[in-house]
């Protein structure tokens, strides 16, 4: 995944609160900040500091653990010395699909492990975490699924999305005005980490892709950015 930095957790391991069922139709939930006043948005190396889970401040010392996407990858991240869990998600059924949110990776479109019983693994362990959004339909329904399990979370929380095509890429992956106008509704304090998707290509960046990245990022005021690229040669 892109070089980034990273976000903490908490001393002590809060208490772990079941996420209460919500229909996908229900009212609407009031855009609160997440986790305890400052924690999302707080710099990550200095959240660990203050955690004493890093011995300097150096960013390159967070360790992470990617694409725990399935109930035995979180349960084993869980459990594991990492700093920061990142996992995908998408509505079960792909793009376009109107099932629960789930774990997954593009091209799977099920998985064994829910959005909901992911947090839930979550909610009770010192991990930062960091959602790899795969489509713009899945973002509502897991905000509101955040925002459940939000007291349990006074833990670096990033949201993450592939907003613009890179280099030899695709078309980008996910809406950049929608992702950014629902995250920021919901969580105006959350720490956002947006990204391009990208071919093959060793050098060269493309210039039009970076002015926009910069447009979004000054046009939203956001306290904190991760400004990464998705390398290549990897499935991330």
């Amino acid at each position: 995944m892109a070089a980034e930095q990273s976000a903490v957790s908490a001393a002590r391991p809060p208490p772990v609160v079941p996420l209460l069922p919500r229909g996908r139709d229900g009212a609407a939930l009031r855009a609160v900040p997440l986790g305890a006043a400052g924690a999302p948005s707080e710099a990550a190396v200095e959240h660990f500091l203050k955690a004493g889970r890093l011995a300097a401040r150096d960013g390159a010392e967070i360790r992470w653990w990617h694409a725990a996407n399935s109930r035995r990858r979180a349960r084993e991240a869980a459990r594991s010395a990492v700093h920061m869990v990142e996992a995908d998600v998408l509505l079960r059924g792909g793009r376009g699909g109107d099932g629960d949110p789930i774990m997954a990776h593009p091209p799977e479109t099920d998985s064994d492990i829910t959005l909901q019983e992911w947090l839930e693994e979550m909610a009770g362990t010192d991990k930062g975490i960091k959602l790899d959004f795969k489509s713009l339909d899945a973002v509502r329904p897991s905000l509101e699924l955040l925002q459940l399990v939000k007291p349990c979370l006074e833990r670096p929380v990033w949201l993450n999305a592939d907003v613009l095509p890179g280099p030899n890429g695709i078309n980008a992956v996910v809406d950049a005005e929608g992702f950014l106008e629902i995250v920021t509704s919901f969580f105006p304090d959350v720490t956002l980490s947006l990204g391009w998707t990208t071919g093959w290509h060793p050098e060269q960046h493309n210039e039009e892709a970076v002015a926009v990245y910069h447009h979004l990022e000054e046009g939203r005021h956001l306290s904190e950015h991760s400004f990464q690229h998705h390398r290549a040669l990897r499935n991330l």
